[in-house]
């Protein structure tokens, strides 16, 4: 049942405004309401909403949603915000828009980069303008903002202010207390046509009529002695009228306006103001009806429904309905979308400035609703959060109410933001640590946009915590810019926490750890590698046993990173071996073991590696049958296993492992595990190809590299792209698409760069020169060694299977050119390095060595003879000699086979 509102009246010059604007067809007009609390800015904006619906333009219609409340907590995000424009709009016209809109949903879970979300973001909300723009060219079309308050400097903001600039055909009318801030924003800007509306106090007669309305609707009678003092007490703002009959006709006593004299009011200090107001809402501290309990409740915890409502006041279903319906009826009530209510802001001003002080003194009031609420929207979190899995695991099995993956979402953040905010409220120990829990999970799941709104819950908070757990959120932060891609920020805010922490050891070891992940989105290894050697250094000392094996796993990533295998593989060693010290959990030793594997494999040390793998899974296949873990987890290990066989060269076995691994996964919740099963399955019949020299494996190969990657696209897994374009590229080559490899080839250099996988921008920055020497192009090839050595190998960048792959490019180069000596000194140091990796597949030294024969048959015997002496003074002088000692012998062998020819 609607409540019953007094006619609206006294804005005539104010609405001549609006009607003017709106008849404006073709032009964008902004208008900002600005008033004072309680002067009837939400109440103006209902009229408009009366008046214009169904109405029309040109003989075109007035297209006019519902308004926006930014009460409502759901609505503070440009993302959510636009979404409810469409779904209010016509979710036809916005189809473009919320596919746009769900796949960057899916960015934003795969971990795509911060600057690759920032960059659709705008590709999102400029799909949103176009269908806006559609919708525009036949309707005229009014938006309507209230509760702009709490909305200043925030992201919400930025985007109201960009609104009038870029959508069209549009009367955008914002009200709230701070909408001239926002009114000067706008102007600042400029090419905006924006007008301010300051809505002013009712003048007397018209207070005087609606006093008198507001008396017949309730049908109640006040002393005309009385309502003069009144009218001089609200000042002229009909939210005052409103409570002052309603509690008169609840039979509120008003002994303190009935005993003042008239003359106390006709010239108003601030001090009798504030007395007024506390005395429109004192009844309440008495809390004598289940209606004062719920006006109390109201202005700590809201938006409210039923369900939360008959929590918090511990009364009946019944009850609870019978409460929502009431409180609907009274002026000071909001009624909110999907069946919610909240207090006018005015009102809630009022009870907590003058109310709370006086019931709730030591807060155990407040921590109470807030416990329930909190425990409330935990179960509201529990609930949205069974949905999606059951979604993502059972499609089949969800009701039509719940296909929207995004939707749910949607609901479920605004719920997170709630139950973290008032369990802080409730208990700031519990709600830190609920947020800490809380900010790792948003992480690890790549949910960064919800972990800045985390961020900005607990902010209110901070001045309440002590400083070791302002140090905790402060942490948190630095952790959070780095994920953003901010890691310049993220470095400055790190290094000064270093300075306040750096003698508390527990707190300098977390922060060198957070330092060194900041260099790594920096791309400076060096320094990232000395943080967490601190890191590590610290945790060691003050014997952090669970914290020292995730470092040293850490350490072990950036020596592979670095191209240091040998590093790498010791860090892993001692990781496992601290993980059994600490006791960890099996997980989190499988987990090392499959990145020991890995690299091991790298390294050449094959067996070794397989045996990890292998034990690894076994791990998995355990905790799977515990239930405790998916068949991902097994699926994952056994695409590794795949790759450390087909380094060995086994290309059976590797093939079995990776078509196994494919059994495990499911789309989409797997998506980025099958992106790898692909690769790696395309990868190894790739090598299959190569070996047999049977392009049939090549064509397989093509098809396996193709599905990753359009896995990779569908699911903006755009971290994985670097390595499958390249690798594909090599398969074009194969198949002599050339043209197709060198655009594929140099999308993975540009797209390797901008997410920072160095190891393939490297990769593909060599192709570059191989593909260009294939061809017979000699011209370019030296600028590729250029950018290879100052962009990388100079700045610390240990990869030296690449580093020696374009040195023999060059040696190959300049041997066709006839320029030997350059051509012997490029082998020998190409060769070398290569020799440092070892090597694999179609780039093993065995490999590198027999090409170079070919070299050496094609020189005269005594030069021959000359180059392979000099290789062999120049790998004898290299350490440790026995790794070098094959290439020695080679050379051995090379010098006989010159006397041979010699003497033939």
């Amino acid at each position: 049942m609607p409540k019953q509102q007094v006619e609206f009246i006294n804005r005539d010059r104010e609405l001549e405004v609006i009607q003017s604007a709106t008849q404006d067809w073709g032009t964008v007009q902004v208008l900002c309401i600005q008033g004072v609390g309680g002067i009837g800015k939400t109440r103006f904006l209902e009229e408009i909403g009366i008046r214009y619906i169904d109405t029309s333009v040109q003989g075109k219609p007035i297209l006019m949603p519902e308004t926006i409340d930014f009460d409502d907590y759901a609505m503070q995000t440009s993302g959510t915000l636009q979404r409810k424009l469409s779904q209010l709009l016509g979710e036809k016209t916005f189809a473009s828009y919320l596919q746009r809109a769900g796949d960057w949903r899916k960015m934003e879970v795969a971990g795509v980069s911060p600057e690759r979300l920032h960059e659709e973001s705008r590709k999102v909300h400029k799909s949103f303008v176009d269908c806006f723009s559609q919708l525009a060219a036949k309707h005229r079309i009014i938006l309507r903002f209230d509760s702009t308050d709490t909305l200043e400097e925030s992201e919400l903001w930025k985007f109201l202010l960009s609104l009038g600039v870029e959508l069209t055909n549009m009367v955008l009318i914002i009200a709230g207390r701070n909408a001239k801030n926002l009114f000067e924003d706008i102007q600042l800007q400029g090419g905006v046509n924006v007008q301010l509306i300051e809505l002013q106090p009712l003048e007397w007669e018209a207070q005087e009529q609606y006093l008198q309305q507001k008396q017949s609707l309730l049908h109640e009678k006040i002393d005309p002695a009385l309502a003069e003092k009144l009218l001089y007490l609200s000042q002229g703002r009909p939210i005052w009228i409103d409570l002052a009959v309603e509690w008169k006709a609840q039979d509120i006593p008003f002994d303190w306006l009935v005993n003042s004299k008239i003359q106390d009011f006709k010239s108003l200090s601030a001090k009798q103001v504030e007395e007024f107001e506390s005395h429109l809402v004192e009844h309440i501290i008495q809390i004598r009806t289940d209606m004062d309990k719920l006006i109390l409740t109201m202005s700590h915890v809201y938006p409210l429904d039923e369900k939360l409502i008959g929590d918090i006041l511990n009364v009946s279903t019944e009850k609870a309905s019978e409460l929502f319906e009431e409180a609907q009826m009274h002026a000071f009530i909001k009624n909110l979308p999907d069946q919610r209510i909240s207090l006018h802001d005015e009102m809630r001003r009022m009870i907590n400035d003058y109310v709370w002080p006086e019931i709730d003194q030591d807060g155990d009031r407040l921590q109470r609703d807030s416990r329930i609420a909190a425990k409330y929207f935990e179960k509201k979190v529990k609930e949205f959060e069974e949905k999606i899995e059951k979604l993502e695991t059972k499609p089949e099995a969800v009701s039509d109410a719940f296909l929207d993956r995004d939707a749910l979402i949607r609901m479920l953040d605004p719920a997170i933001l709630q139950q973290v905010k008032y369990t802080l409220f409730w208990d700031i120990k519990k709600g830190l640590s609920l947020y800490k829990n809380l900010m790792q999970k948003a992480r690890q799941i790549s949910r960064i946009g919800l972990a800045e709104k985390m961020e900005r819950t607990i902010q209110p908070f901070i001045p309440s915590l002590s400083p070791a757990q302002k140090y905790q959120v402060d942490i948190i932060r630095g952790r959070l810019l780095n994920d953003l891609g901010r890691p310049k920020e993220a470095e400055k805010l790190l290094n000064k926490l270093l300075e306040e922490n750096r003698n508390i050891p527990e707190c300098a070891s977390d922060i060198y750890n957070a330092l060194g992940m900041s260099e790594v989105h920096l791309g400076r290894l060096d320094l990232a590698l000395q943080y967490q050697l601190k890191s590590l250094e610290i945790a060691e000392e003050q014997n952090m046993k669970r914290f020292i094996p995730v470092l040293l796993n850490v350490i072990g990533y950036i020596y592979r990173m670095r191209g240091e295998w040998a590093e790498s593989i010791q860090c892993y060693r001692r990781a496992i071996n601290e993980a059994l010290r600490a006791d960890a959990t099996l997980d989190t030793i499988a987990g090392i073991q499959n990145n020991l594997g890995y690299v091991l494999s790298l390294d050449g040390k094959y067996d070794e590696a397989a045996r990890y793998g292998e034990q690894a899974i076994k791990i998995w296949e355990k905790l799977k049958a515990e239930k405790k873990v998916g068949d991902e987890k097994v699926g994952m290990s056994e695409t590794t296993l795949g790759a450390i066989y087909r380094y060995r060269g086994d290309y059976d076995l590797a093939l079995k492992y990776h078509k196994q691994s494919l059994t495990r996964f499911e789309e989409p919740k797997d998506s980025e595990q099958l992106v790898r099963a692909y690769f790696h399955l395309g990868f190894t019949q790739w090598f299959k190809g190569d070996e047999e020299k049977n392009l049939d494996w090549y064509v397989l190969a093509r098809e396996s590299f193709e599905k990753s990657r359009e896995l990779a696209e569908k699911y903006f897994h755009i971290k994985e792209l670097p390595r499958i374009l390249h690798e594909t590229s090599h398969i074009y080559w194969g198949l002599d698409q050339r043209d197709k490899a060198r655009e594929v080839n140099n999308k993975a250099y540009e797209i390797g760069k901008e997410v920072r996988d160095i190891h393939y921008a490297i990769n593909s920055l060599v192709a570059k020169a191989e593909f260009d020497f294939d061809d017979g192009k000699y011209d370019d090839i030296p600028s590729y060694a250029d950018i290879l050595k100052k962009e990388y190998e100079d700045e610390g960048y240990h990869y030296p299977l690449f580093y020696g792959r374009m040195r023999r490019i060059l040696a190959e180069v300049a041997f066709v050119k006839k320029e030997y000596e350059t051509s012997l000194s490029y082998y020998a140091e190409g060769l070398t390095l290569i020799m440092q990796h070892g090597g694999y597949g179609r780039w093993l030294i065995d490999r590198e060595l027999a090409m170079l024969e070919q070299k050496l048959l094609k020189l005269p015997p005594k030069t021959a003879h000359e180059w392979s002496t000099k290789f062999k003074e120049y790998w004898r002088k290299q350490e440790p000699q026995e790794k070098y000692g094959v290439m020695v012998s080679w050379c051995d062998q090379q010098i006989v086979e010159a006397k041979l020819r010699s003497e033939s």
